[in-house]
């Protein structure tokens, strides 16, 4: 006699044998994802309202990138559904002094950009195109003024 566990055990390795021959096919004909396709077709009206932003921070004088600067990215969404929805991405620049980020919705950004040993950048921004890119000229802090 076979034990109830056994039985099942039994019954799922022969479902998983019999299932072996379509997911060999599957394996070797992948189909292409939605997500991977460019066809403007498969946009949704959620992606067309969206844009990737790509920040670059240099030098100002000396144009050479700085890294590990703090992007901030401010944007207005309407929250009247719902209150979760993200309003900001933070991030840190690469060892080229780019961020990339992804699915920001199109209109008025701010970005504030942070690096060590450069005075805080802050300043309104408009998205209108799907890819947009953002250079942000760090300047070095300027010497102290005193009033007496």
């Amino acid at each position: 006699m076979i034990r109830p566990i056994t039985a099942t055990i039994l019954m799922v390795l022969l479902t998983m044998v019999a299932a072996l021959p379509a997911l060999r096919s599957a394996a070797q004909n992948p189909a292409p994802l939605a997500r991977d396709e460019q066809s403007p077709e498969l946009l949704t009206p959620e992606t067309e309202k969206t844009t990737r932003l790509t920040v670059q921070v240099v030098e100002q004088d000396s144009k050479k990138p700085i890294y590990n600067a703090h992007v901030v990215v401010r944007f207005e969404v309407d929250r009247r559904l719902r209150r979760d929805k993200r309003v900001s991405w933070e991030s840190k620049a690469n060892q080229k002094g780019v961020v990339v980020l992804s699915s920001i919705p199109r209109g008025p950004v701010k970005i504030q950009v942070i690096a060590r040993g450069y005075q805080t950048y802050g300043e309104q921004h408009e998205l209108k195109d799907s890819a947009q890119e953002i250079t942000i000229p760090m300047k070095l802090p300027s010497g102290q003024k005193s009033a007496y």
